[in-house]
């Protein structure tokens, strides 16, 4: 045989091989960034993703929708899933992140399925509270939520949940509050009976209570944040988002 033609066809062979390779390695660093409202409307989404992408070298993609929590995200069929296919999804990826037009909802699978199938990330950040704070009273229906979307997870991964920043009006905390550690309670009970550890930051906290709550210029309404609120939003959590995971 030629040894041009079997010198030119190792080439080819390492050559594909190695972008197939690093487009794995890119893949299993991705970030996946589920997010509400403070996430989409806010700058905060934004924001955040661009702090991550920076300091933890790592493409992140966002998806967040207005209105949205848990049950939206994490169920594979009926009215919650519907509900979330038919709203305007915030959904950025990275530049090492390959744009796909493919659909995030399909039939069969929760959109967090369906978007760990196209972009296989490896740590998530799962930025949940106010949306739930109806659903205090009823934790067995907020733990079939919050279970069905980390069951979605890979049990290999790395996970954040961030709960939200507190709102302006120091009464309207209370649910918060109330909701964020039962929140907590149900992400302890889950991972007793699971290989997957999810640790909680917790958004609503003494030091956000005392330096966001009664300040209007942080708030579009009283719960969005503006970009300055975000930015203080973020200068409290951010050393936690970053130094919980370990990065392999």
């Amino acid at each position: 045989m030629n040894r041009v033609f079997i010198q030119r066809t190792l080439s080819l062979f390492f050559t594909h091989a190695l972008i197939i390779w690093s487009n794995l390695a890119a893949a299993n660093q991705t970030l996946l960034y589920l997010g509400d409202s403070q996430s989409t409307i806010t700058p905060m989404g934004e924001i955040l993703k661009s702090h991550l992408e920076r300091h933890l070298e790592v493409p992140v993609v966002l998806a967040s929708a207005s209105g949205s929590s848990p049950r939206h995200w994490g169920q594979s069929t009926g009215i919650h899933k519907d509900w979330l296919c038919n709203q305007p999804v915030n959904y950025q990826t990275s530049e090492e992140v390959n744009q796909n037009s493919e659909s995030i909802c399909v039939e069969g699978k929760s959109v967090i399925q369906r978007l760990i199938e196209i972009h296989r990330p490896k740590y998530f950040l799962l930025q949940f509270l106010g949306n739930s704070v109806r659903l205090r009273d009823e934790p067995e229906k907020l733990k079939t939520h919050i279970f069905a979307l980390l069951n979605s997870i890979p049990r290999n991964s790395h996970c954040l949940w961030l709960t939200s920043p507190p709102a302006e009006n120091s009464v309207s905390n209370g649910p918060r509050l109330q909701t964020q550690e039962l929140i907590a309670e149900l992400i302890l009970e889950y991972q007793r009976k699971s290989t997957l550890k999810c640790q909680l930051i917790r958004g609503v906290n003494d030091q956000s209570l005392s330096q966001m709550s009664e300040h209007p210029e942080y708030y579009m309404d009283g719960y969005h944040l503006t970009e300055s609120g975000a930015h203080h939003f973020l200068e409290l959590t951010f050393y936690q988002i970053t130094t919980l995971w370990e990065f392999d």
